[in-house]
């Protein structure tokens, strides 16, 4: 908990974030919170450039909260069930980093460059509820009796995680941030983190390879040291679907989204 409560976290979103208590001396730190707040203040504003595909702040955040509303409502994922997520750097891969948080459940982010016996490991060990995965990647997750989404990254209704994410659209409109619980506990795991490097798994099954998590405090903190950093938000990569490099240990998704916009 910061001794200082960022000034942003004072304001009173249209769609308002629901609080975790009602203390007036303490605000638990949450990353789903820049989220809310760029899209009160910067609604208009673009988020994601993808391809032909165009989303304001406030379009990523509709699509966010319906991600975690579906997630609640068809996945029956509840409070600390960890999802996990297979994808390179596509829009369903920023949006599960704020839908899953928001539904109270630990993302794990899984490398899209591990073979297909690291990526089962990984889904075993994390006790995954559900998994969600890039159609390009589809190969990784194919023997995995887990409920699954596959990604086509079209945009398209036919699309079957647009299609998922119609289920949760109707809450998102009528209920919004209001609808969804947010963590009374900054201590709480917000993501689980695996490394890519599982050779010593397999070469050695005395030395098994650990998922290591990450509180909402940290994902929190640490956005507020990246942009103190003044750390430039990388404008163009080699290859667009390339993975967020790092993507939890940066909090990338969650920095670019905090960023302050003249």
């Amino acid at each position: 908990m910061c001794a200082l409560t960022p000034l942003f976290y004072c304001l009173i979103f249209i769609d308002r974030v629901k609080p975790a208590n009602e203390a007036a001396n303490r605000s638990e730190l949450n990353p789903v919170h820049f989220l809310a707040r760029s899209a009160t203040v910067y609604p208009s504003k673009l988020a994601v450039i993808h391809g032909n595909r165009r989303y304001t702040y406030q379009e990523l955040n509709r699509r966010s909260i319906a991600f975690a509303y579906a997630l609640k409502e068809q996945l029956k994922i509840g409070r600390g069930d960890r999802v996990a997520i297979i994808a390179p750097n596509i829009p369903a891969m920023l949006e599960a980093h704020f839908g899953i948080p928001a539904a109270n459940a630990v993302i794990c982010a899984i490398n899209t460059r591990l073979a297909p016996a690291e990526v089962a490991y990984i889904l075993e060990h994390s006790g995954a509820k559900a998994v969600f995965c890039d159609l390009e990647y589809e190969a990784l997750v194919k023997d995995s009796k887990l409920p699954k989404v596959i990604i086509e990254d079209s945009g398209l209704p036919s699309d079957p995680y647009e299609q998922f994410l119609q289920k949760g659209l109707s809450k998102a409109d009528t209920l919004g941030w209001s609808g969804l619980d947010q963590t009374d506990d900054e201590e709480e795991a917000v993501s689980l983190c695996y490394t890519r490097y599982l050779q010593a798994f397999f070469a050695d099954k005395d030395e098994e390879a650990r998922g290591v998590p990450r509180r909402n405090a940290d994902a929190d903190d640490n956005v507020f040291v990246l942009d103190t950093q003044n750390c430039p938000p990388v404008e163009r990569q080699e290859s667009p679907r390339e993975c967020f490099t790092h993507t939890e240990e940066c909090t990338y998704p969650h920095w670019v989204t905090s960023l302050r916009r003249n």
